[in-house]
């Protein structure tokens, strides 16, 4: 039986790995600015369900409400990132509070779970598993979504760190980066206030959003909270892990593409070497 800890759980994906986890028999400490919409799981699974409110911009906040979980569970072999939401918006088009509370809730929140879930876990000495959940957007960006993606690419690059510091300890981290998955994300996006300058590239983005629901999407939450259980139980996890086929698509091809650019300019990065001096 695992112990877990896994924000933003009342709905998308959140919800279905809290929901996979409780029902193989593990206990889950789940968070929520709105603990209300957990209830049901707390009706149903009783003391293995544990609810917590959490605002990820309030940093003393998730050191209390880590504390809290370890002290309810015991200790806890999963933590889970995975709260968030979409600011969709030009660049020119962002308030300074906007950009800040995305950044706030989608790097520097989890960041600090991170840190306190790090410590647990080394001074356990039993290891443990990380799981930053990230997105597409963590490899490349749309117009439109520039905070989200910045958020993301900040945490896969702290995770990148974490990784190699963490190993020796037993700790292992993995990036989930789901693309195209059925949940109603939708329905959390914030607009910044639209400039008519940017109807042209950015009328594609608003019109996907503004039902509230992503009609291109393929993928099954409750499928990624299957491949989530099968993660955690292996002492090899990949580090990095696409969930959807249109997202490992996409993703191949965006790094294909920088590979291609750097060895087309190869000759030009080499250029700032100072020149070495022939052997005699």
């Amino acid at each position: 039986m695992k112990r877990w800890l896994i924000t933003g759980a009342s709905r998308g994906l959140g919800r279905a790995f809290a929901q996979a986890a409780l029902e193989r028999g593990d206990r889950v400490a789940m968070t929520s600015r709105d603990p209300r919409q957990l209830n049901e799981l707390v009706a149903r699974f009783a003391d293995a369900a544990i609810v917590l409110p959490l605002d990820l911009t309030r940093t003393a906040e998730i050191r209390s409400v880590f504390d809290q979980a370890v002290r309810r569970l015991g200790h806890l072999d999963v933590v889970v990132n995975n709260a968030g939401y979409i600011l969709l918006g030009a660049i020119e088009e962002m308030a300074e509070d906007e950009a800040r509370e995305q950044v706030e809730t989608l790097f520097f929140g989890p960041l600090f779970l991170t840190q306190a879930a790090v410590n647990h876990m080394r001074e356990r000495g039993n290891g443990g598993a990380i799981i930053q959940v990230s997105s597409l957007a963590g490899v490349g960006a749309l117009p439109g979504n520039s905070m989200y993606a910045a958020s993301k690419w900040a945490l896969e690059g702290m995770s990148e760190a974490l990784r190699q510091e963490v190993k020796d300890f037993g700790i292992r981290v993995v990036i989930l980066q789901p693309a195209g998955i059925r949940t109603d994300i939708g329905h959390g996006v914030r607009q910044s206030r639209p400039l008519p300058a940017y109807d042209p590239v950015m009328k594609e983005q608003r019109k996907r959003w503004a039902s509230g629901e992503d009609h291109n999407a393929t993928g099954d939450p409750k499928r990624c909270a299957q491949v989530l259980l099968e993660l955690v139980d292996r002492p090899d996890p990949p580090f990095r892990l696409a969930l959807g086929a249109s997202g490992a698509e996409v993703g191949r091809m965006l790094w294909r593409q920088r590979i291609e650019e750097s060895e087309a300019w190869d000759q030009v990065s080499r250029r700032v070497n100072i020149p070495t001096e022939p052997h005699n």
